[in-house]
């Protein structure tokens, strides 16, 4: 599970701030028997930068959202590692 739209730091006093009530990421990741895997929080900037064809880790690499792609896509392939290593037959074949 990857919660989107995980909150938003206000603007003005960079105070965390809750969109939506719950932690519906958590509840789903129990629910399934699955990881969470990361939360991204809330910033216009990610669907401008993609309309732009720009990744948000490239336009803002120290951004918080970018942190946040970056340390979900950093748990997936370490996660993909163990497994592919623990596996008699390989997840993912590499040529």
């Amino acid at each position: 599970i990857i919660e989107n739209m995980s909150g938003l730091d206000c603007p003005h006093c960079h105070t965390p701030i809750a969109l939506y009530p719950g932690h519906g990421g958590d509840v789903l990741s129990k629910e399934f028997n699955v990881p969470m895997l990361g939360r991204i929080p809330f910033d216009p900037a990610v669907g401008l930068s993609g309309d732009k064809g720009v990744p948000i880790v490239v336009a803002t690499p120290d951004s918080a959202q970018a942190r946040a792609f970056r340390a979900t896509a950093e748990w997936v392939a370490a996660r993909i590692s163990v497994l592919q290593a623990t596996e008699e037959r390989p997840l993912i074949e590499i040529s």
